[in-house]
């Protein structure tokens, strides 16, 4: 349904414009515009698929953008003990292993966090992400003090 409607939409910019452009040129060389739109209408044709093939695209990709930025004005979950773990943790590993990849770091950082640490250590860790940053809550100040 939404697809008709953009089709009589396009079909009705087209007509519209092609009265300006019929108007434009007989006042400009002379002649008679009716008869000049009557004879277009004999000989045009109506849009092709193709032009509304890409006028849906254009609407869809439109909606699609939209979407993509709300999400992105969307704020972020806080992170977890176990990412702040591995920020914290990550430089030392690649100091002490060189030699890894990258998805080998993550696995030696994995490991460390499951076997090395404790579970004293970890609640020590989670119980930071629960608490905010100093960072986090002086953004959170500014942002009160924009809205007033």
């Amino acid at each position: 349904m939404a697809q008709f409607n953009t089709e009589t939409e396009i079909a009705d910019l087209l007509n519209a414009h092609s009265v300006h452009i019929v108007r434009s040129l007989a006042d400009k060389y002379g002649f008679d515009p009716l008869e000049a739109m009557a004879s277009l209408s004999k000989t045009a044709k109506a849009p092709t698929k193709t032009a509304v093939t890409k006028a849906v695209a254009a609407e869809k990709k439109a909606v699609r953008e939209a979407k993509k930025a709300a999400k992105a004005e969307k704020p972020k979950r806080p992170p977890t003990g176990y990412l702040l773990f591995c920020k914290a943790t990550r430089p030392a590993v690649k100091e002490e292993l060189p030699d890894l990849k990258p998805q080998e770091v993550i696995k030696e950082l994995a490991r460390r966090w499951k076997t090395v640490l404790d579970e004293e250590e970890r609640a020590d860790w989670n119980s930071q992400a629960k608490t905010p940053s100093e960072s986090e809550e002086s953004d959170a100040e500014l942002e009160e003090n924009d809205e007033e």
